[in-house]
Protein backbone atom coordinates (compact mmCIF):
# COMPACT_ATOMS: atom_id res chain seq x y z
CA UNK A 1 0.00 0.00 0.00
CA UNK A 2 1.14 3.35 -0.57
CA UNK A 3 0.51 5.80 1.85
CA UNK A 4 2.45 8.52 1.55
CA UNK A 5 3.47 10.31 -1.66
CA UNK A 6 6.70 9.78 -3.31
CA UNK A 7 9.53 12.34 -4.13
CA UNK A 8 9.65 13.55 -7.28
CA UNK A 9 13.12 11.13 -7.99
CA UNK A 10 11.96 8.24 -6.05
CA UNK A 11 12.24 6.05 -8.32
CA UNK A 12 15.75 6.79 -9.98
CA UNK A 13 18.61 8.96 -9.57
CA UNK A 14 17.46 11.18 -12.34
CA UNK A 15 20.48 13.00 -12.01
CA UNK A 16 22.30 10.20 -13.25
CA UNK A 17 19.52 8.96 -15.30
CA UNK A 18 19.73 10.55 -18.44
CA UNK A 19 21.87 9.18 -20.56
CA UNK A 20 24.63 11.27 -22.01
CA UNK A 21 27.29 8.59 -23.09
CA UNK A 22 26.77 6.59 -25.93
CA UNK A 23 28.86 3.59 -27.19
CA UNK A 24 31.39 4.19 -30.17
CA UNK A 25 32.03 0.68 -31.65
CA UNK A 26 35.14 0.07 -34.21
CA UNK A 27 36.21 -2.96 -35.66
CA UNK A 28 38.79 -5.25 -32.85
CA UNK A 29 36.91 -3.64 -30.03
CA UNK A 30 36.38 -6.32 -26.89
CA UNK A 31 32.90 -6.08 -26.02
CA UNK A 32 30.91 -7.13 -22.99
CA UNK A 33 27.24 -7.72 -21.81
CA UNK A 34 27.75 -4.20 -20.12
CA UNK A 35 28.30 -2.65 -23.71
CA UNK A 36 25.23 -3.89 -25.24
CA UNK A 37 23.17 -3.44 -21.32
CA UNK A 38 24.45 0.50 -21.98
CA UNK A 39 23.72 0.80 -25.69
CA UNK A 40 19.87 -0.19 -24.85
CA UNK A 41 19.99 2.18 -21.78
CA UNK A 42 21.00 4.78 -23.96
CA UNK A 43 18.56 4.31 -26.71
CA UNK A 44 15.60 3.28 -24.70
CA UNK A 45 16.25 6.19 -22.06
CA UNK A 46 16.78 9.28 -24.65
CA UNK A 47 13.57 7.79 -25.99
CA UNK A 48 11.48 8.00 -22.37
CA UNK A 49 13.09 11.49 -22.26
CA UNK A 50 11.46 13.08 -25.82
CA UNK A 51 8.24 11.28 -24.77
CA UNK A 52 7.87 12.94 -21.61
CA UNK A 53 9.43 16.51 -22.35
CA UNK A 54 7.96 16.66 -26.15
CA UNK A 55 4.08 14.98 -25.04
CA UNK A 56 3.81 14.74 -21.59
CA UNK A 57 1.80 12.39 -19.22
CA UNK A 58 -1.67 10.89 -20.19
CA UNK A 59 -3.30 8.25 -22.71
CA UNK A 60 -1.90 8.53 -26.12
CA UNK A 61 -4.75 6.42 -27.30
CA UNK A 62 -7.54 4.10 -26.25
CA UNK A 63 -7.96 2.53 -22.64
CA UNK A 64 -11.14 3.56 -22.82
CA UNK A 65 -13.24 1.71 -18.62
CA UNK A 66 -16.45 0.32 -20.32
CA UNK A 67 -18.95 -1.50 -18.11
CA UNK A 68 -19.83 -5.16 -18.04
CA UNK A 69 -22.35 -6.47 -21.00
CA UNK A 70 -23.42 -9.19 -18.89
CA UNK A 71 -26.58 -7.36 -16.22
CA UNK A 72 -25.47 -9.68 -13.80
CA UNK A 73 -21.88 -8.14 -13.85
CA UNK A 74 -22.36 -5.19 -13.72
CA UNK A 75 -21.86 -4.75 -10.23
CA UNK A 76 -18.66 -6.42 -10.53
CA UNK A 77 -16.73 -5.79 -13.31
CA UNK A 78 -15.35 -3.72 -15.74
CA UNK A 79 -13.05 -3.46 -18.95
CA UNK A 80 -10.07 -1.54 -19.91
CA UNK A 81 -9.59 -1.57 -23.67
CA UNK A 82 -6.35 -1.79 -25.25
CA UNK A 83 -4.73 1.50 -26.36
CA UNK A 84 -1.18 3.36 -25.19
CA UNK A 85 -0.60 6.14 -22.49
CA UNK A 86 2.66 7.32 -21.62
CA UNK A 87 3.56 7.87 -17.52
CA UNK A 88 5.51 10.91 -15.67
CA UNK A 89 8.96 9.07 -16.88
CA UNK A 90 8.04 8.59 -20.64
CA UNK A 91 7.66 5.37 -20.37
CA UNK A 92 5.30 3.53 -23.02
CA UNK A 93 2.36 1.45 -21.60
CA UNK A 94 1.59 -0.99 -24.31
CA UNK A 95 -2.00 -2.63 -23.56
CA UNK A 96 -2.60 -5.01 -26.42
CA UNK A 97 -5.79 -7.01 -24.94
CA UNK A 98 -9.00 -5.73 -23.06
CA UNK A 99 -8.15 -6.46 -19.53
CA UNK A 100 -10.93 -7.58 -16.81
CA UNK A 101 -11.13 -5.47 -13.89
CA UNK A 102 -13.02 -6.86 -10.67
CA UNK A 103 -14.15 -5.05 -8.04
CA UNK A 104 -12.96 -6.28 -4.55
CA UNK A 105 -15.28 -8.64 -2.39
CA UNK A 106 -16.28 -7.53 1.06
CA UNK A 107 -13.87 -7.91 3.98
CA UNK A 108 -15.78 -10.69 5.43
CA UNK A 109 -18.35 -13.24 3.88
CA UNK A 110 -22.13 -11.90 4.96
CA UNK A 111 -21.65 -8.66 5.12
CA UNK A 112 -23.53 -6.17 3.55
CA UNK A 113 -22.27 -3.95 1.45
CA UNK A 114 -21.32 -0.28 2.36
CA UNK A 115 -23.38 2.64 1.47
CA UNK A 116 -20.77 3.88 -0.66
CA UNK A 117 -17.62 3.04 -2.40
CA UNK A 118 -15.33 4.61 -4.54
CA UNK A 119 -12.19 3.04 -6.56
CA UNK A 120 -9.46 4.58 -8.34
CA UNK A 121 -8.49 3.13 -11.38
CA UNK A 122 -4.91 3.28 -12.67
CA UNK A 123 -2.25 1.80 -14.45
CA UNK A 124 1.54 1.15 -14.50
CA UNK A 125 4.33 0.28 -16.26
CA UNK A 126 6.16 -3.23 -15.41
CA UNK A 127 9.02 -5.49 -16.42
CA UNK A 128 9.60 -8.71 -16.18
CA UNK A 129 12.37 -10.66 -16.34
CA UNK A 130 11.56 -13.81 -18.67
CA UNK A 131 13.56 -16.75 -20.77
CA UNK A 132 15.88 -17.87 -18.05
CA UNK A 133 19.30 -19.83 -19.33
CA UNK A 134 22.33 -20.79 -17.70
CA UNK A 135 24.86 -18.43 -17.69
CA UNK A 136 28.55 -19.35 -18.45
CA UNK A 137 30.38 -16.86 -16.63
CA UNK A 138 28.59 -14.31 -14.35
CA UNK A 139 30.23 -12.76 -11.41
CA UNK A 140 26.80 -12.53 -9.69
CA UNK A 141 25.29 -16.02 -9.59
CA UNK A 142 26.95 -19.28 -8.74
CA UNK A 143 28.41 -21.79 -11.27
CA UNK A 144 25.12 -23.12 -13.17
CA UNK A 145 23.16 -20.93 -12.18
CA UNK A 146 20.31 -19.53 -14.75
CA UNK A 147 20.03 -15.56 -15.98
CA UNK A 148 17.04 -14.33 -17.80
CA UNK A 149 17.42 -13.50 -21.11
CA UNK A 150 14.46 -11.07 -22.09
CA UNK A 151 12.78 -8.14 -20.71
CA UNK A 152 8.93 -7.66 -21.09
CA UNK A 153 7.06 -4.49 -20.66
CA UNK A 154 4.21 -5.26 -19.49
CA UNK A 155 0.90 -2.66 -17.59
CA UNK A 156 -0.43 -3.48 -14.30
CA UNK A 157 -3.69 -2.16 -13.09
CA UNK A 158 -4.65 -0.98 -9.72
CA UNK A 159 -7.87 -0.84 -8.12
CA UNK A 160 -6.58 1.75 -5.05
CA UNK A 161 -9.06 3.45 -2.04
CA UNK A 162 -8.27 7.27 -1.09
CA UNK A 163 -6.04 6.39 1.60
CA UNK A 164 -3.62 4.36 -1.25
CA UNK A 165 -3.08 6.85 -3.55
CA UNK A 166 -4.30 10.15 -2.19
CA UNK A 167 -1.54 12.41 -4.26
CA UNK A 168 -3.24 10.63 -7.35
CA UNK A 169 -7.24 11.37 -6.29
CA UNK A 170 -9.45 13.64 -8.17
CA UNK A 171 -9.26 17.15 -7.02
CA UNK A 172 -10.96 20.04 -6.79
CA UNK A 173 -8.98 22.01 -7.96
CA UNK A 174 -6.29 21.52 -10.10
CA UNK A 175 -3.35 19.98 -9.80
CA UNK A 176 -0.47 22.83 -10.03
CA UNK A 177 3.05 22.48 -10.85
CA UNK A 178 5.29 24.07 -7.56
CA UNK A 179 8.40 24.35 -9.90
CA UNK A 180 8.70 28.06 -10.18
CA UNK A 181 11.62 28.69 -7.56
CA UNK A 182 13.97 25.23 -9.02
CA UNK A 183 16.29 27.70 -11.36
CA UNK A 184 19.38 27.41 -10.30
CA UNK A 185 18.59 25.52 -7.64
CA UNK A 186 17.78 22.03 -8.06
CA UNK A 187 21.05 20.12 -9.38
CA UNK A 188 18.39 17.45 -11.70
CA UNK A 189 17.23 20.23 -13.66
CA UNK A 190 15.43 23.57 -13.97
CA UNK A 191 11.35 23.71 -13.70
CA UNK A 192 10.93 20.04 -13.62
CA UNK A 193 12.65 19.74 -17.67
CA UNK A 194 15.43 16.77 -16.26
CA UNK A 195 13.33 15.80 -13.45
CA UNK A 196 10.06 14.17 -13.89
CA UNK A 197 7.51 15.04 -11.72
CA UNK A 198 6.10 11.92 -10.59
CA UNK A 199 3.49 12.74 -8.15
CA UNK A 200 0.99 9.11 -8.61
CA UNK A 201 4.54 7.20 -8.51
CA UNK A 202 4.23 6.25 -11.94
CA UNK A 203 0.75 5.31 -11.98
CA UNK A 204 -1.93 7.33 -14.49
CA UNK A 205 -5.26 7.21 -13.41
CA UNK A 206 -8.00 6.33 -15.70
CA UNK A 207 -11.34 7.14 -14.21
CA UNK A 208 -13.00 7.02 -10.57
CA UNK A 209 -15.23 4.06 -9.98
CA UNK A 210 -17.93 4.34 -7.76
CA UNK A 211 -20.84 2.02 -6.32
CA UNK A 212 -23.91 2.45 -4.27
CA UNK A 213 -25.01 -0.47 -2.18
CA UNK A 214 -23.34 -2.54 -4.00
CA UNK A 215 -25.33 -1.83 -7.44
CA UNK A 216 -24.18 -1.09 -10.37
CA UNK A 217 -20.47 0.52 -11.02
CA UNK A 218 -20.99 4.16 -12.44
CA UNK A 219 -17.40 5.12 -14.46
CA UNK A 220 -16.44 9.00 -14.59
CA UNK A 221 -15.42 10.84 -17.33
CA UNK A 222 -11.57 9.68 -18.22
CA UNK A 223 -9.20 11.18 -15.64
CA UNK A 224 -5.67 11.79 -17.51
CA UNK A 225 -5.24 14.22 -20.34
CA UNK A 226 -5.22 13.06 -23.86
CA UNK A 227 -1.89 12.77 -26.29
CA UNK A 228 -3.10 12.31 -29.56
CA UNK A 229 0.12 10.98 -31.64
CA UNK A 230 0.03 12.24 -35.00
CA UNK A 231 -0.73 9.46 -37.12
CA UNK A 232 -4.04 8.85 -34.99
CA UNK A 233 -4.91 12.01 -35.53
CA UNK A 234 -8.96 13.09 -37.18
CA UNK A 235 -8.29 14.88 -40.74
CA UNK A 236 -10.79 16.51 -43.27
CA UNK A 237 -10.57 14.48 -46.42
CA UNK A 238 -12.61 16.03 -48.73
CA UNK A 239 -14.39 19.07 -49.59
CA UNK A 240 -17.47 19.53 -52.10
CA UNK A 241 -15.43 22.36 -54.39
CA UNK A 242 -12.01 23.37 -55.48
CA UNK A 243 -10.07 25.31 -53.56
CA UNK A 244 -9.14 28.45 -55.19
CA UNK A 245 -10.99 27.31 -58.23
CA UNK A 246 -14.55 27.94 -59.33
CA UNK A 247 -18.12 26.68 -59.02
CA UNK A 248 -20.58 27.64 -61.48
CA UNK A 249 -24.17 28.31 -60.52
CA UNK A 250 -25.58 26.01 -62.03
CA UNK A 251 -23.82 23.20 -60.39
CA UNK A 252 -24.30 24.56 -57.21
CA UNK A 253 -28.17 24.39 -57.65
CA UNK A 254 -27.57 20.89 -58.58
CA UNK A 255 -26.14 20.48 -55.34
CA UNK A 256 -28.79 22.43 -53.74
CA UNK A 257 -26.61 24.92 -52.19
CA UNK A 258 -25.12 21.88 -49.94
CA UNK A 259 -21.15 22.90 -49.15
CA UNK A 260 -19.56 19.33 -47.95
CA UNK A 261 -16.84 18.23 -45.89
CA UNK A 262 -15.97 14.75 -45.20
CA UNK A 263 -13.84 13.51 -41.99
CA UNK A 264 -11.49 10.39 -41.90
CA UNK A 265 -12.95 9.61 -39.10
CA UNK A 266 -16.59 10.13 -36.93
CA UNK A 267 -17.03 12.88 -35.29
CA UNK A 268 -18.94 13.72 -31.34
CA UNK A 269 -22.48 15.18 -31.93
CA UNK A 270 -22.45 18.90 -30.96
CA UNK A 271 -22.37 19.43 -27.78
CA UNK A 272 -24.91 22.58 -28.13
CA UNK A 273 -22.96 26.04 -28.92
CA UNK A 274 -19.79 24.84 -27.20
CA UNK A 275 -18.17 21.97 -29.80
CA UNK A 276 -19.18 19.73 -32.58
CA UNK A 277 -20.72 21.03 -35.82
CA UNK A 278 -22.31 24.25 -35.30
CA UNK A 279 -23.14 27.94 -36.77
CA UNK A 280 -19.55 28.94 -34.67
CA UNK A 281 -17.36 26.30 -35.43
CA UNK A 282 -18.82 25.92 -39.44
CA UNK A 283 -18.55 29.48 -40.94
CA UNK A 284 -19.46 30.39 -44.81
CA UNK A 285 -18.53 34.07 -45.71
CA UNK A 286 -19.46 35.24 -49.23
CA UNK A 287 -18.68 39.03 -50.71
CA UNK A 288 -17.20 40.44 -54.15
CA UNK A 289 -14.19 42.46 -54.85
CA UNK A 290 -15.79 45.54 -54.54
CA UNK A 291 -17.21 44.71 -50.76
CA UNK A 292 -16.54 43.36 -47.60
CA UNK A 293 -17.32 39.56 -46.73
CA UNK A 294 -20.09 38.80 -45.11
CA UNK A 295 -21.79 36.25 -42.94
CA UNK A 296 -23.85 33.71 -45.67
CA UNK A 297 -27.32 32.95 -44.69
CA UNK A 298 -28.06 29.73 -44.51
CA UNK A 299 -31.05 26.76 -43.89
CA UNK A 300 -32.82 26.83 -40.55
CA UNK A 301 -31.07 23.11 -40.10
CA UNK A 302 -27.70 24.15 -41.12
CA UNK A 303 -24.93 23.63 -40.50
CA UNK A 304 -25.09 19.71 -39.74
CA UNK A 305 -23.48 16.81 -39.22
CA UNK A 306 -24.78 13.69 -41.84
CA UNK A 307 -23.41 10.36 -40.92
CA UNK A 308 -21.19 10.73 -38.13
CA UNK A 309 -18.58 11.70 -41.19
CA UNK A 310 -19.89 14.42 -42.96
CA UNK A 311 -20.74 18.39 -41.92
CA UNK A 312 -22.52 20.03 -44.14
CA UNK A 313 -23.52 23.53 -44.93
CA UNK A 314 -26.89 24.45 -46.80
CA UNK A 315 -27.18 28.17 -48.36
CA UNK A 316 -30.18 29.93 -47.87
CA UNK A 317 -32.59 28.94 -50.89
CA UNK A 318 -33.48 32.19 -52.01
CA UNK A 319 -29.91 33.00 -52.55
CA UNK A 320 -29.47 29.97 -55.38
CA UNK A 321 -32.83 29.30 -56.41
CA UNK A 322 -34.53 31.85 -59.02
CA UNK A 323 -37.76 30.28 -58.24
CA UNK A 324 -37.25 31.54 -54.61
CA UNK A 325 -35.52 34.57 -54.58
CA UNK A 326 -37.22 37.74 -53.39
CA UNK A 327 -35.78 40.50 -55.20
CA UNK A 328 -36.68 42.91 -53.12
CA UNK A 329 -34.74 41.56 -50.76
CA UNK A 330 -32.03 44.17 -49.63
CA UNK A 331 -28.64 43.49 -48.14
CA UNK A 332 -26.91 45.80 -45.46
CA UNK A 333 -26.09 48.37 -48.23
CA UNK A 334 -28.66 48.62 -49.48
CA UNK A 335 -28.31 46.84 -52.68
CA UNK A 336 -30.16 44.10 -54.86
CA UNK A 337 -28.71 40.70 -55.49
CA UNK A 338 -29.58 38.43 -57.75
CA UNK A 339 -27.73 35.48 -57.04
CA UNK A 340 -24.19 34.00 -56.12
CA UNK A 341 -22.63 34.68 -59.70
CA UNK A 342 -19.45 36.57 -59.66
CA UNK A 343 -19.08 36.09 -55.48
CA UNK A 344 -16.33 34.54 -53.69
CA UNK A 345 -17.42 32.06 -50.80
CA UNK A 346 -14.87 31.66 -47.86
CA UNK A 347 -15.41 28.45 -45.55
CA UNK A 348 -13.44 28.09 -42.17
CA UNK A 349 -14.05 25.45 -39.86
CA UNK A 350 -12.29 25.85 -36.01
CA UNK A 351 -10.97 22.25 -35.65
CA UNK A 352 -9.91 23.50 -32.41
CA UNK A 353 -13.55 22.59 -30.94
CA UNK A 354 -14.31 19.53 -33.55
CA UNK A 355 -13.98 16.65 -31.65
CA UNK A 356 -13.73 13.26 -33.34
CA UNK A 357 -15.41 9.76 -31.85
CA UNK A 358 -12.20 9.57 -29.82
CA UNK A 359 -12.74 13.13 -28.22
CA UNK A 360 -9.42 14.73 -29.73
CA UNK A 361 -9.61 17.92 -31.92
CA UNK A 362 -9.75 17.06 -35.63
CA UNK A 363 -6.36 17.84 -37.51
CA UNK A 364 -7.57 20.86 -39.57
CA UNK A 365 -4.63 23.01 -40.89
CA UNK A 366 -5.00 23.10 -43.91
CA UNK A 367 -1.39 23.92 -45.18
CA UNK A 368 -0.67 24.26 -48.49
CA UNK A 369 -4.59 24.13 -49.55
CA UNK A 370 -3.90 19.96 -49.84
CA UNK A 371 -5.92 17.31 -48.81
CA UNK A 372 -5.90 14.93 -46.19
CA UNK A 373 -5.11 18.50 -43.84
CA UNK A 374 -3.35 18.52 -40.79
CA UNK A 375 -0.21 19.35 -39.75
CA UNK A 376 0.34 16.34 -36.82
CA UNK A 377 -1.24 18.52 -34.39
CA UNK A 378 -4.42 18.53 -32.99
CA UNK A 379 -6.75 21.40 -33.76
CA UNK A 380 -6.63 24.74 -35.46
CA UNK A 381 -7.90 26.37 -38.54
CA UNK A 382 -9.15 25.23 -41.85
CA UNK A 383 -10.10 27.99 -44.21
CA UNK A 384 -10.80 27.70 -48.10
CA UNK A 385 -12.17 29.49 -50.88
CA UNK A 386 -13.61 29.35 -54.36
CA UNK A 387 -15.27 31.83 -56.73
CA UNK A 388 -19.60 31.31 -57.63
CA UNK A 389 -19.02 31.75 -61.59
Amino acid sequence: MISNPPAPCADDDWCDDVPVERMRWFTGRFMTARDLTDEQRYLVGRRWLLNRVLHGEGVVCGLEVRPDERPECAATTVWIEPGIALDCRGRELISRRRQCVTWPGAAEPGCDPPPQEERLLAIRYREQAIDPQYALLDDCAPPGAKQPTRIREEVEWRLATREELWHCWPRERPQTHDDCGDEGGDPCGQGGCIKPDCRCGGWVPLVLLTRHDGGAIHISGPLSGRLPAAGYLTKIARVSWKHGGEIELDQLIEQRGRLEVDFGRPLLAADGDASGINSFTFRVEFGGLDRIMELMPSADDSPALEDGTRAVFTIARELWDPEHRDQRQRLRRGQYRASLRGTYIVVTLLCDFILDCHGNPVDGDHLGGRLPSGNGTPGGVFRSWFAVS
